[in-house]
């Protein structure tokens, strides 16, 4: 790159997933020594834990992981040899919302990432794991500029603004992510009604107001290639009584209804495609 910061931009593109393929893009800091394999072809696994750690780092990728991984099983491996998990999350592949092979786990300190690290290679239901550190170097202090500061939260607050989001997220994986937070009565993820993919950002709304203080906290997690940005947000009600449309007169629609919507109109599409394939066939 001409400048440092198409390199840096570059490095948050690390663990990304491709939208037409479940393989997924690796990148790394540039380094004169070659990658060494062994006589199988497999690379030397100290090298490959090599990669500098970034500051603060509590969150280590994990892949090549069975179908039949579960967080037990990734709790019982790690938890007493490296420390207290946090949170363990799979990802799922878009389009068959089946296991893609890999996953996170997020660590309460970032001294325990450091032995999970060393612990590339495991073996984890007859595969070898591969483990490394979730942030690309330089990446956390780009993310910390990223982050705007926390908004004073509204009183009874029940609800958090999410943004940051991969396009290929689903609502069972935001559930996946927050479910430590408390009970979530809902999530609502903005969708581009062409693509029907994410649109990088939404709302969830909790049951209990103290569940919102837990769900800030994860703002700044890499999360399917991506940081998190988690903020208290007034619910809608609230904020009908002291304003009005920007275009004037008429009553706004939710983010639920235009979903809804968008629903609507992929049916009507799919109904009227089989409708015309139906008269083909006569």
């Amino acid at each position: 790159f001409q400048k440092i910061g198409g390199a840096k931009s570059a490095l948050l593109l690390n663990n990304e997933v491709f939208d037409s393929t479940e393989r997924y893009v690796v990148v790394r800091q540039w380094t004169d020594n070659p990658v060494h394999r062994g006589k199988n072809g497999q690379e030397n696994q100290q090298q490959r834990a090599s990669i500098k750690k970034p500051e603060g780092c509590r969150e280590v990728h994990i892949r090549n992981l069975s179908s039949d991984v579960d967080e037990k099983i990734i709790r019982a491996t790690f938890e007493k040899k490296c420390g207290t998990i946090d949170h363990v999350s799979f990802i799922k592949d878009k389009e068959t919302k089946k296991f893609a092979g890999y996953g996170y786990i997020r660590f309460k300190k970032t001294e325990s990432t450091d032995k999970a690290v060393k612990m590339t290679g495991v073996q984890i239901l007859g595969k070898s794991a591969r483990i490394n550190y979730a942030l690309a170097s330089s990446e956390k202090s780009d993310n910390d500029a990223k982050q705007k500061p926390l908004s004073k939260k509204p009183e009874g607050c029940k609800d958090v603004y999410i943004g940051g989001l991969s396009s290929s997220i689903t609502q069972e994986d935001v559930r996946d992510l927050f479910k430590d937070c408390g009970e979530i009565e809902e999530v609502i993820l903005s969708m581009d009604n062409e693509t029907v993919r994410c649109k990088g950002f939404g709302h969830i709304r909790f049951k209990e107001t103290e569940s919102t203080d837990k769900a800030v906290e994860i703002r700044g997690t890499f999360f399917m290639g991506r940081f998190i940005k988690v903020d208290y947000s007034a619910s809608k009600k609230k904020k009908g009584k002291n304003s009005s449309s920007a275009k004037g007169g008429g009553k706004s629609k939710s983010k639920t209804d235009k979903g809804a919507e968008a629903e609507q109109r992929k049916k009507r599409k799919k109904n009227k495609k089989v409708k015309e394939e139906t008269n083909d066939a006569k």
